[in-house]
């Protein structure tokens, strides 16, 4: 699978991973309106490489969520439908609403006593407007998942639901967003569709999470830029990080805390980004770049200085999570010494 993802061997895909300081590349694309599945991350052969990479490590439902999404990346109603009717409890099902700047994820949260089950939908707005990354001071946040509600599995996999979701990949709502040289240029798109229409939709089939629900709201922060395309640049601006690889990252972290909780949902979801940015570094340090030169050696050291920052960040999380479970082991451990001693009087 590696050897045949040209999408890895892009330093497109580097900077989207990475997110060096310096974006440099001799093919840039946008992140929006281009069909060309090497320049995406969600229709490449990347998705599936990713759970190769991890297989030992995640859970299998989590593994057969990735390699659905990267299978049906291209909506078709029938394979979504049967997608959908074979989940059974734990199971989600993920699709990436790229020309609504959505991601969604259908999890079967219970079986029914006459068949049918609970799925628990939730929404995620996947990438903000421009003028929200260019004019931060601090780098953004956003909710995962941004909407949550309940819905009855017979709804959610009825042909006028799932023919919706369909279509919802064939009309979007642009936005325009105002260059320094005074030119227009699409902006992020409104999810608009998704949140006031769809979710509402499946809020009235069913009733809105809450309390003790498997869904954990979290803040993530949006690591992204907007780089405008120069005079002498031979690629059209403006430039931001792949919307495939976000839509991603807020689906796989959101899914595995909902599954296993915080702490460990959170090591899971790190240390699989962390293998699958190490194999990414592999492949950018032994081969030539888009323009068949070596790779700068800058840019590399500034990849590893990355990649050993990610790696200082979660020896912490784990450092803090061991505590805390020592911790929480304590009053059991005292109560034991506390009932042997009774015994023993």
């Amino acid at each position: 699978d590696i050897a045949q993802c040209r999408w890895l061997k892009r330093r497109e895909a580097v900077d989207t991973v990475f997110l060096p300081r310096k974006i440099v590349s001799d093919e840039m694309v946008t992140n929006t309106g281009d069909d060309d599945q090497e320049f995406q991350f969600g229709r490449s052969r990347a998705m599936g490489v990713f759970a190769s990479v991890n297989q030992q490590l995640l859970p299998c439902a989590t593994l057969t969520m990735i390699r659905d999404w990267s299978d049906g990346y291209q909506l078709d109603a029938d394979s979504l439908r049967e997608s959908l009717s074979r989940m059974t409890v734990g199971d989600t099902v993920a699709v990436h609403l790229y020309k609504q700047n959505a991601a969604m994820s259908f999890s079967r949260v219970s079986d029914g006593d006459s068949g049918d089950g609970e799925v628990t939908v939730r929404a995620y707005h996947v990438q903000p407007p421009m003028q929200v990354i260019t004019t931060a001071i601090v780098t953004p946040t956003v909710t995962m998942p941004t909407l949550s509600v309940r819905a009855p599995l017979t709804a959610i996999t009825s042909d006028p639901v799932v023919q919706q979701l369909v279509a919802l990949q064939q009309h979007q709502l642009t936005g325009l967003l105002e260059e320094p040289n005074g030119e227009n240029k699409s902006d992020a798109t409104s999810p608009g569709f998704v949140f006031d229409w769809l979710m509402s939709a499946f809020a009235a089939m069913g009733s809105s999470d809450g309390g003790d629900d498997t869904t954990r709201p979290m803040l993530k922060k949006i690591r992204d830029i907007v780089q405008f395309a120069d005079e002498e640049d031979c690629w059209e601006g403006p430039w931001r990080r792949d919307s495939s690889w976000f839509a991603f990252k807020f689906v796989l972290h959101s899914t595995l805390v909902c599954d296993h909780g915080l702490r460990v949902g959170t090591v899971l979801y790190k240390t699989a980004m962390l293998r699958f940015m190490m194999m990414m570094l592999e492949i950018a340090t032994t081969q030539r770049g888009d323009n068949g030169q070596e790779r700068d050696q800058d840019h590399v050291m500034e990849l590893v200085s990355k990649l050993a920052r990610r790696i200082a960040k979660l020896e912490s999380l784990l450092q803090a999570t061991s505590h805390e479970q020592q911790q929480d082991q304590q009053p059991v451990q005292q109560q034991r010494v506390q009932q042997q001693q009774q015994q023993q009087q």
